[in-house]
């Protein structure tokens, strides 16, 4: 006979890795944001992340707990990793969470194994891109497939923010198809005043601006960026193309744009916590990753009318609709997105703002977090 429950809220704790302001964070944030605004009746959520990132404060200022875990970072080192499983598992036991809900590669492994080891009934994964396998080839790939079946028995619901991203996990035998959900990635974009980026660089309304927001790291290829910049600016010179972000490849793609003699046209202006600001500047952006999830760079674009041109991967094809055009990655990729960026810069189309809102996303997450096992009953 099932025992009479008491009336409370679902208590979610959500574990990232770090606490800076990319895509997956920002995702984090917009879940958390839906739940204390339209949810808070029913569901109580915290974080833990590791790191000194905004996304702690951002998080406070909307009254959503938080928790550091020290030694919680992105590369792999036994002993951090050990130490970091072992602060997560006494913060689940400690919190007495009805749900735990991990992104990232390393806070999905180490966060879904101190869940399950905290005999927690309902743990969820939302897998942002499958860079942490794709990235690798032969042996390698292999073993980490095999951790990701593995780590998937472990796991209620794994989550996909694309179609394609769930294709994959079908393909590659990632847990099960009762387990698989697409909750695709949506946000809230305010209407910026166009002019910010042209005031900082000093540029006149006569100059196009193609440009990204996105880290400077082996995924997002920024030496593309640079190689494609260098094929447009050979046919429309009055261009400027803009990186907004850091990350450790800056070096890299400067040195690359001074050898290719355009580093006057090629700006990386470093990190802005509110990218989509600048971006409203933009009459093009151009996205040249190797791999993505759905990347939250697209749908602020897409939120303003700002035609986007990239590489096919992800879920980028799914969401550019009309307005944009996407390149498949192969030996002549630089040059066709060239091709279609100097398409985008001979037309005058008048933006047509889409304003995403993440009611529909969080309250698919919502669905999941509040479906509590026979045993809780």
């Amino acid at each position: 006979m099932k025992k009479n429950i008491v009336n409370r809220k679902t208590k979610v704790l959500q574990i990232i890795t770090r606490s800076d302001w990319a895509g997956a964070q920002r995702i984090v944030y917009e879940i958390c944001k839906g739940i204390t605004e339209s949810f808070n009746s029913e569901i109580e959520v915290e974080v833990a992340m590791g790191g000194d990132g905004p996304l702690f404060g951002l998080l406070e200022e909307i009254g959503v707990r938080t928790h550091k875990i020290e030694h919680l970072r992105r590369p792999i080192n036994p002993i951090s990793d050990i130490k970091a499983y072992k602060a997560l598992k006494r913060l689940i036991k400690k919190g007495g969470y009805d749900v735990v809900h991990c992104h990232s590669s390393k806070a999905g492994l180490i966060g879904r194994l101190a869940a399950k080891s905290s005999n927690i009934k309902n743990i969820i994964y939302t897998v942002h891109g499958w860079w942490g396998v794709t990235q690798y080839k032969g042996f390698k790939r292999k073993s980490i497939l095999s951790v990701e079946r593995f780590m998937a028995k472990k796991t209620d619901k794994l989550v996909f923010v694309c179609n394609k991203d769930k294709e994959y996990a079908e393909c590659n035998r990632i847990g099960e198809e009762a387990q698989h959900e697409a909750i695709v990635n949506q946000i809230t974009v305010p209407k910026f005043t166009k002019g910010k980026l042209r005031a900082m660089l000093n540029l006149s309304e006569a100059t196009k601006i193609v440009g990204n927001v996105a880290r400077l790291s082996p995924q997002k290829n920024p030496i593309r960026f640079v190689e494609v910049a260098a094929e447009v600016l050979k046919n429309w010179s009055d261009t400027v193309f803009v990186w907004i972000g850091d990350g450790e490849l800056m070096d890299q793609a400067i040195s690359h744009s001074n050898h290719l003699g355009i580093a006057n046209s090629v700006k990386f202006v470093g990190f802005h916590q509110n990218g989509a600001e600048l971006m409203a500047d933009f009459d093009c952006l151009l996205m040249t990753s190797d791999d993505e999830g759905l990347p939250i760079t697209i749908l602020e674009a897409m939120a303003q009318g700002i035609p986007a041109v990239s590489t096919d991967v992800g879920g980028i094809r799914e969401s550019v609709d009309n307005l944009g055009k996407v390149v498949a990655i192969d030996k002549n990729c630089s040059d066709q997105l060239a091709r279609e960026i100097l398409r985008e810069l001979a037309q005058k189309v008048n933006r047509k703002r889409l304003q995403e809102n993440p009611y529909r996303m969080v309250a698919s997450y919502c669905k999941i977090y509040s479906k509590r096992s026979e045993n809780d009953l």
